[in-house]
């Protein structure tokens, strides 16, 4: 059985699967907070930065899609996925990245991501 914290995260990701902007969107908070530990110069605040970024991806690769492996919240509000992210580039050179997310809910919406995602070889 699916926490409602676990739910959120993977409503989002049915949404992110059709292309459906306004619905991802609406899974995000609008101080939606994401971070990338790794790579600190992506790091941004706002869910409108969320709607530039992924207009322009959907967009650009018809055939994105994020695929869940594994997912598990915690007593903290927090939901670890591990998910991979593809699909193909204009130039026709594949998509591919994969790790794991850690999302913050709060008030039924993702308020905050760490991301450690990868491109694989």
């Amino acid at each position: 059985m699916s926490s409602p914290t676990i739910a959120v995260v993977e409503s989002m990701t049915r949404a992110w699967n059709a292309h459906d902007l306004e619905a991802f969107l609406g899974h995000l908070a609008l101080d939606y907070d994401s971070r990338w530990p790794l790579h600190p110069e992506r790091d941004f605040v706002g869910v409108e930065h969320v709607r530039e970024r992924w207009s322009s991806n959907f967009a650009r690769m018809p055939d994105f899609r994020v695929q869940i492996l594994s997912i598990a919240a915690n007593d903290a509000d927090e939901v670890w996925v591990e998910l991979q992210w593809f699909g193909t580039l204009p130039d026709g050179s594949r998509f591919d990245h994969q790790g794991v997310i850690v999302n913050t809910i709060r008030d039924g919406r993702i308020a905050a991501a760490r991301l450690y995602l990868e491109e694989m070889p």
